[in-house]
């Protein structure tokens, strides 16, 4: 479900006016360490997938706070009920990477078997039909061959309209001490999201995967 966000009345009116359009049409990033200890240790005890579990406390996250549920449309903001996760996937063996629509389930374990289901049945390296010209999603990716300070992602063309998906990207898990840490990504349209919004997201994502 989609809803039309009255400008007019909306508390961001300003920030959204500025942000959207002119010289403030901006997205940020930022790179944070993560911890993900109490989510490594629930995969290895429940025999799931690191990746396809933090996918979801990733977007259930993100499903709890409306600027990353909010988009534009024609230059409108318009809000979600829900996002859905775009993610990529590199199988063994494979040097091309899948696009994957996935979709949100209310229990991590029932995520995590039916999205294992969907990557080993799709064949398609890039199913356009099923992502193109939806809105409703997060991108994310990661970079599981190590650790970064930053990443940077850049339109090919410099009219490419930006419709304020965020894009999040983490890194390999690093063990320090007991602790497992990884470098976490987000960037976001600030027509929607403002630092402060950031780090909100970011420790309720740390207390979702502390509570597992």
């Amino acid at each position: 479900m989609i809803e039309f966000i009255d400008v007019e009345t909306w508390a961001r009116k300003e920030h959204f006016r500025f942000f959207a359009t002119g010289e403030g049409a901006v997205r940020f990033s930022l790179t944070q360490p993560l911890n993900v200890t109490n989510l490594v240790l629930f995969c290895e005890k429940h025999q799931l997938s690191f990746y396809y579990s933090l996918i979801f406390v990733v977007t259930q996250t993100a499903n709890g706070m409306a600027g990353f549920r909010q988009r534009l449309q024609n230059g409108q903001p318009v809000e979600y009920d829900q996002v859905h996760p775009l993610f990529t996937d590199l199988s063994s063996g494979d040097e091309l990477f899948k696009l994957v629509m996935g979709k949100m389930h209310n229990e991590l374990p029932v995520f995590v078997g039916k999205t294992k289901t969907q990557v080993d049945q799709q064949q398609c390296y890039l199913p356009v039909n099923e992502f193109m010209n939806r809105d409703d999603i997060l991108n994310i990716t990661c970079y599981p061959w190590g650790n970064f300070s930053s990443m940077q992602v850049k339109p090919v063309t410099a009219d490419v309209k930006d419709n304020a998906v965020p894009f999040i990207a983490w890194g390999q898990y690093q063990q320090e001490g007991d602790q497992f840490i990884l470098s976490f990504y987000m960037e976001v349209s600030h027509c929607f999201l403002d630092a402060l919004h950031i780090y909100r997201y970011k420790m309720a994502l740390e207390s979702a995967i502390n509570v597992l």
